[in-house]
């Protein structure tokens, strides 16, 4: 085999599986508490996603607000019945598609290896799959990361942000743009927080929310913030694979036939 063709081969194979060491997605988010008894507090969260975890940091600017807020407020969670839980184990979206991916790089990386010491393999097979993966890496993998955090965006308050499942009359809106290699969410949201409201008038704020004409009642809670998704380095790395594939193929087009041109393809 030839020895530039060999290397290359050893290249890509170290090269596919090292994108299961690297991010595959980078998110940041962030945010504001815009009235309430948390006014002011700024949530900030950064979340790495890579083939096996995910990894998730939460500060807190100017957070006294925030803990007067959860240290002044009653715990109701115990009073909301469960109930419409999701039956099944906590399998995800997101781990569906990330085991999916890992044996697309696996099996992308074994043929790699098989190649760099037998010889190559049908080149259209590989890049097929090398295809699979990249769509996977674009589309699959932060498709499923939003179906995941659906909810949460459509509350516009991340749970760990918080008291959630006491909230009454929460209201949101939610916007998106996409932004260098990758997509921006932008989100705000009001609702009122039952645990701020003295217990003989919970009943009635879950039927009907309590009057506040200037905005200024400490249990209405509004917020405000966005989250970004970028790309990892394990996209830029299997994009280095695909270019490494097609120099392969051609060269060894070439090798087998000199008159070949990528014209004549």
């Amino acid at each position: 085999m030839d020895q530039k063709v060999q290397a290359a081969w050893i290249i890509v194979f170290t090269l596919c599986f090292s994108t299961l060491f690297v991010s595959w997605l980078e998110l940041s988010g962030s945010t504001e508490f815009t009235s309430g008894r948390p006014e002011r507090t700024e949530l900030i969260m950064e979340i790495e996603v890579d083939a096996n975890q995910e990894k998730q940091e939460i500060r807190i600017e100017k957070a006294t607000p925030f803990i007067m807020w959860l240290m002044t407020r009653d715990s109701i969670e115990e009073e909301i019945p469960e109930g419409n839980g999701t039956v099944g184990g906590d399998a995800t979206a997101l781990d569906t598609v990330r085991g999916l991916t890992t044996l697309t790089v696996c099996l992308a990386g074994a043929v790699a290896g098989f190649s760099a010491g037998r010889g190559s393999v049908r080149m259209r097979w590989l890049l097929s799959l090398w295809m699979a993966g990249l769509l996977l890496f674009v589309i699959g993998v932060p498709i499923a990361w939003m179906m995941d955090m659906a909810e949460t965006l459509d509350d516009g308050l991340p749970d760990d942000y918080g008291p959630g499942e006491s909230f009454a009359h929460v209201n949101s809106e939610t916007g998106s743009e996409m932004v260098f290699i990758g997509i921006a969410f932008y989100f705000d949201g009001d609702g009122w927080d039952l645990g701020m409201i003295d217990s003989g008038n919970r009943s009635a704020a879950m039927e009907e929310p309590p009057e506040d004409p200037n905005g200024t009642h400490i249990a209405h809670i509004g917020w405000d913030g966005e989250i970004s998704l970028r790309y990892g380095n394990a996209l830029t790395i299997w994009l280095i694979v695909g270019i490494l594939l097609l120099s392969i193929y051609f060269y060894e087009k070439r090798q087998r036939h000199p008159n070949f041109t990528s014209e004549d393809e």
